[in-house]
């Protein structure tokens, strides 16, 4: 088998044909071809890539991603690429099939990682159902035996994972809130207690959809705040690592009591269909007599013509926060994936 590969995404140095040359197997229909041997499998799967290729564009990291291979992205001053080549080689052998091993620059750490400042350093996605991210600490110098050490100490799960988070305590400028506030580091705490049920809203600061119902959702709040069992909170997506696949904002998902297995709303954001959607996947049942359900009647109607968009009810996530996402490589459909409702000739909705 030779696979000839492109050289738009390597560098000059990356052997561009490769030929198989593990153990004779013989083939003597297309079925017996297509079902071949799980070592020419993962040798064509491996090898697809250069064995350290230089990230230019994001389809290419993209494709990484995809591959549920953990990826381990070296981001190198534009000027040391070349003298890092020996040691990125070496890495990347030390660490297959485990870790695929990409070099990349100053350009791409500050589109993808704006708060890291410090170069060289290296950072970490695991594809698997943890989807845990490390980054190599910027007080360590990094050198050719202490990076190799790290890598190895992340694929025997000794080294220390990283959230993206923002204080815990409020800023200055930051008022008060029936709505409980998460932040990375506390979304364990918060969001995973197995005695509560909460209801999480992921948001972003500069999406309109997000600050329109915004007072929506603290009413919402304060009104079931006599459940002692129950929580509504909230966290900025765009400043905080969430252990969670999702494309647009804002976005509820409710994690019950006990199992925290996450419950996606998906109906039109309204305070009385998101009561109705707590209700009917709550632990504990909802006290309707500590509450006066008749206030979340819904008598609010969006200004859609403002937007310029055709009765939108999320905001596709895009931009810097689509590539920093724990799973960013999705396809998305930016010319228009969103999701509408509507209504009838009465103005009800549908």
């Amino acid at each position: 088998i030779l696979i000839f590969r492109r050289s738009r995404f390597y560098l000059k140095h990356n052997q561009l044909d490769l030929y198989f040359d593990g153990e004779k197997t013989e083939a003597s229909t297309f079925l017996d071809v297509y079902n071949c041997t799980r070592e020419i499998k993962d040798w064509l799967l491996w090898n697809a890539f250069p064995l350290v290729p230089h990230l230019r564009e994001f389809d290419l990291f993209g494709r990484l991603m995809r591959s549920q291979i953990a990826v381990a992205i070296l981001f190198l001053p534009n000027k040391s690429l070349r003298r890092w080549q020996n040691v990125t080689n070496a890495w990347a052998e030390a660490l297959k099939p485990n870790i695929r091993l990409v070099i990349s620059d100053e350009e791409h750490l500050r589109a993808l990682f704006p708060y890291l400042r410090i170069l060289p350093t290296i950072v970490v996605y695991q594809q698997n159902k943890s989807k845990r991210k490390f980054v190599w600490k910027p007080e360590n110098s990094l050198t050719k035996e202490g990076g190799l050490a790290w890598l190895k100490q992340v694929l025997n799960g000794s080294a220390d994972v990283h959230v993206r988070s923002e204080a815990a305590q409020l800023a200055l400028h930051q008022r008060p809130s029936p709505v409980t506030r998460v932040v990375g580091s506390t979304f364990i705490k918060i969001v995973l207690d197995p005695t509560k049920d909460v209801l999480l809203e992921i948001y972003a600061p500069e999406c309109p959809f997000s600050a329109q119902f915004e007072y929506d959702y603290e009413d919402l709040a304060a009104v079931l705040a006599g459940q002692p069992n129950l929580v509504l909170a909230r966290i900025d997506g765009t400043r905080n690592d969430v252990p969670l696949d999702y494309t647009s904002v804002p976005i509820f998902i409710f994690y019950a009591a006990h199992s925290k297995i996450p419950i996606f709303f998906e109906g039109i954001r309204r305070r009385h269909t998101l009561l109705n959607f707590i209700a009917e996947h709550t632990t504990f049942p909802l006290d309707y007599d500590a509450f006066d359900a008749s206030e979340l009647e819904d008598t609010t109607e969006f200004e859609y013509e403002e937007t310029g968009l055709e009765d939108p009810t999320v905001l596709p996530l895009i931009g810097l926060d689509y590539y920093t996402n724990l799973n960013p490589f999705e396809d998305l459909d930016t010319s228009g994936g969103l999701i509408p409702f509507q209504r009838d000739e009465e103005g009800q909705d549908l």
